[in-house]
């Protein structure tokens, strides 16, 4: 069989496969994760008749500022035993909101998500401008 690897390559290059397959799972899911949060904060905002104007992620000198973990890669490698079990996931961002008065606020948020036990949100920081 002319077209098949070597059975000394086969090996390695199932395992590679197999790593490539395990990161684009993680991505996949990050990217969903991440794509669940904005939607469920416009929820969670809309319900305390708040108009959430924008999302976005914090930048690096707020992320130093708070204490929020630079690289998000790391979670990557942190859990490698509870890859399909419900993981906590938390995730910082900024928010413009725009409240019935119609003041403007810059809100930095926690959002973590557990298990069973749902989603907590946590303002850490609040400026009205």
């Amino acid at each position: 069989m002319e077209y098949f690897p070597s059975e000394e390559l086969l090996l390695p290059l199932l395992m590679a496969g197999a790593v490539v397959l395990f990161l684009l799972y993680k991505y996949y899911n990050r990217y969903t994760g991440i794509k669940a949060v904005e939607l469920l904060l416009r929820e969670y905002y809309q319900e305390q008749g708040i108009e959430l104007v924008s999302i976005s992620k914090l930048k690096t000198a707020d992320k130093l500022k708070y204490g929020v973990p630079i690289n998000p890669l790391i979670s990557f490698y942190s859990t490698p035993f509870q890859i399909f079990s419900a993981l906590d996931e938390t995730y910082c961002r900024m928010l413009e909101t725009k409240d019935a008065s119609g003041k403007e606020h810059m809100r930095y948020v926690e959002i973590t998500f557990t298990g069973k036990k749902g989603m907590h949100v946590n303002e850490f920081d609040t400026f009205e401008f």
